[in-house]
């Protein structure tokens, strides 16, 4: 019995990730015009964190990628000081499809201090191939004004945890 549970775990699975016909509901352009807006509020976050201070974009710049977008910052300690460690916030298509929570993300590449920090804290922290990743969960339901600063706000949350 074990093994068949398995093998239909196993095949749900597979499931997933296997062509489907496509529906005509799935080439609406307000599909694509929602992956522009997750793009948009990665900007739009990063711009307030910058001009609140508390990050950094100096010296990156946006990035598209095959399966999202992503943009490159630090967690600003002090006024006109920066963390040395280099965060992502990104949009990333195989992660949402794998994890089906939320299309936006915060990656770390694994170092002590903000390994230890961010393992330590209670955010959600998963682990892939010496990366973190902490979701930023997209607020439903309401306005974009209020999407914006509750992305923020959680941002800002991992930002005290990192560098405390």
């Amino acid at each position: 019995m074990e093994v068949a549970q398995q093998l239909r775990g196993f095949v749900d699975e597979q499931d997933l990730d296997a062509f489907h016909p496509i529906q005509r509901a799935e080439l609406d352009p307000s599909v694509a015009r929602r992956i522009r807006w997750f793009n948009q509020l990665i900007d739009d976050v990063l711009v307030q964190a910058v001009e609140q201070r508390w990050a950094s974009t100096r010296g990156f710049r946006a990035t598209a990628l095959w399966a999202g977008y992503w943009r490159n910052f630090r967690f600003v300690s002090e006024p006109d000081s920066h963390t040395s460690h280099k965060f992502s916030m990104c949009v990333d298509l195989n992660l949402w499809a794998e994890a089906g929570d939320t299309p936006i993300w915060i990656w770390a590449e694994i170092a002590a201090d903000p390994d230890r920090r961010l393992r330590d804290s209670d955010l959600t922290v998963s682990e892939d191939a010496g990366w973190l990743y902490v979701p930023i969960h997209v607020k439903t339901g309401v306005e974009y004004q209020h999407v914006l600063e509750d992305a923020l706000h959680q941002l800002r949350k991992i930002g005290e945890v990192v560098v405390s």
